[in-house]
């Protein structure tokens, strides 16, 4: 989960933090932001053992830890 929540917390103050138009110099500011994405944390297994349970098709392994 580690893995995924540090995605999340990039993805999350690169979208919301304020940034500057590179042509104009201006700050671009919003009403509205929004943030879509599965964040879904239910596999409770390290991302690799994941993978690799996935590309053996291993489906019943991953039931047990959702």
């Amino acid at each position: 989960m580690g893995e995924r929540l540090e995605h999340v917390r990039q993805i999350y103050n690169d979208t919301f933090n304020e940034f500057s138009f590179s042509l104009t110099q201006e700050k671009c500011f919003h009403d509205y932001k929004c943030f879509f994405g599965d964040m879904n944390f239910r596999i409770d297994l390290p991302t690799s053992e994941v993978r690799d349970l996935i590309r053996h098709g291993n489906l019943n392994r991953l039931l047990a830890f959702d």
